[in-house]
């Protein structure tokens, strides 16, 4: 899934910290967030995204209460990466309360900072990642790698130059001293399935819930820099009411969505 959107706020003074010799990479810090296609919320997640990972990844908000928090955490349901453009749903639920009334769905996403020595020796354009996962039914059913050379310098794809200035437009292959990036995620769309609302979402969800629980483990590099850190995510089946139906795995490959917002393998 790939979109565009403004930083919607000033980022936290850490975003300026710079490193004074070698360079480094952060943890993989790991959140839960809106739709990024079409979310009225995303944009400003974002910018709290970049102010929470760019400060070592605290806390703003709580995600139970507003589309647009940053929480780290380390374990998620099936129901938290479904995303559906065609209505209202939060977290797995069709047509949620305010203030989650206009949301288009959950991903997960992984944010990483890195930071140069100062010298604006870093460019997007080296930045690459790796995925998997450990279901055993459909080994590797989320495998995937590629890079951010293709990609362009964004509000989630943000630079830093060495005198702090921001960078969020122009080629990545343009020198910053510090890269933070808040966009990689992973979700099942449940628009590919044929029932509607609830029982869509529904339908999705039990899909998912066939491969058991199961780690997802993404891994950003900068071989340039010798650099290289990598998040886990435990996702659990989310108990299925009734009314859960199910589709097959074959047709829910066609469902699952990973956003690097023109990074492709």
């Amino acid at each position: 899934m790939r979109c565009s959107h403004l930083l919607g706020r000033c980022l936290l003074p850490a975003l300026f910290c710079l490193a004074a010799s070698a360079d480094s990479i952060s943890p993989v810090y790991i959140s839960l967030g809106p739709n990024p296609f079409g979310s009225p919320s995303y944009a400003a997640y974002t910018s709290n995204a970049q102010a929470a990972v760019a400060s070592g990844g605290g806390n703003i908000g709580s995600i139970d209460t507003s589309p647009t928090a940053f929480n780290t955490l380390s374990s998620i349901s099936t129901a938290d990466m479904v995303v559906d453009g065609n209505f209202a749903n939060w977290r797995g639920y069709a047509n949620p309360a305010s203030p989650f009334n206009s949301e288009l769905g959950t991903a997960a996403f992984f944010s990483v900072v890195i930071t140069g020595n100062g010298a604006n020796n870093l460019s997007l354009s080296q930045i690459t990642f790796t995925q998997h996962d450990t279901d055993l039914l459909v080994p590797d059913y989320f495998a995937n790698s590629g890079s951010y050379a293709s990609s362009t310098y964004s509000a989630d794809h943000v630079g830093v130059l060495a005198d702090g200035t921001l960078v969020t437009s122009g080629a990545s292959s343009q020198m910053v001293n510090k890269i933070i990036l808040t966009s990689f995620s992973a979700a099942f769309d449940a628009s590919f399935y044929p029932d509607s609302g609830q029982l869509q979402l529904a339908d999705a969800i039990a899909d998912i819930n066939t491969l058991g629980a199961f780690a997802l483990n993404v891994c950003f590099q900068d071989a340039a820099a010798g650099l290289n850190s990598c998040g886990s995510l435990n996702v659990v089946p989310t108990p299925e009411p009734g009314t859960f139906g199910f589709i097959g795995l074959a047709f829910a490959g066609l469902a699952v969505a990973f956003r690097r917002r023109g990074a492709r393998s």
